[in-house]
């Protein structure tokens, strides 16, 4: 009688176990905690033919980037998330050295931001929104422009703690 109870409460906690996983699993994204979407499939910067003002190539500097992508201009949503991104790098504190701006446009034009580097490039590959670079020149998470505040913040100081490059 004993076995019988061993093995029916062992036998219990395993099907209970298997139940929670699949309810979580069938629950929505697992397994991640950032607030971006990443960008896939995978995309480096090299891919944009990325130029300055000058018509110099994007060069990352081996810092970390945050991207204001305005494919068809900055709008008064793109200028917003300017701002917003501005107030995040300043929120970085010790790690706002690490993190430039910049600016991706269809072509160069009236500067929003004259503080804020303007890029033109191969935009076609690109939604509207702000992205995340990462020192090696790889895009790594991509935000809507209302995203542009508290979610990228945290996502930003996630990635600079764990990041041993940049």
């Amino acid at each position: 009688m004993q076995l019988i109870t061993l093995v029916a409460v062992a036998a219990a906690s395993a099907l209970g176990a298997f139940l929670l996983f699949v309810g979580v699993r069938g629950s929505g994204v697992w397994g991640t905690t950032n607030h971006g979407e990443f960008v896939t499939p995978p995309l480096a910067v090299s891919a944009l033919q990325l130029r300055d003002a000058e018509g110099r190539p994007f060069v990352s500097e081996g810092r970390w980037w945050l991207w204001v992508t305005a494919p068809q201009g900055c709008k008064l949503s793109c200028e917003a998330a300017l701002d917003r991104a501005r107030n995040v790098q300043t929120l970085l504190h010790k790690d706002a050295q690490r993190l430039r701006r910049g600016l991706l446009v269809g072509a160069i034009g009236g500067q929003p931001a004259p503080d804020v580097p303007q890029f033109v490039g191969e935009l076609g590959l690109l939604k509207a929104g702000a992205y995340i670079v990462d020192p090696l020149g790889n895009l790594v998470l991509w935000y809507s422009f209302d995203d542009v505040g508290k979610p990228l913040l945290q996502d930003l100081k996630r990635l600079l703690k764990v990041s041993q490059i940049g």
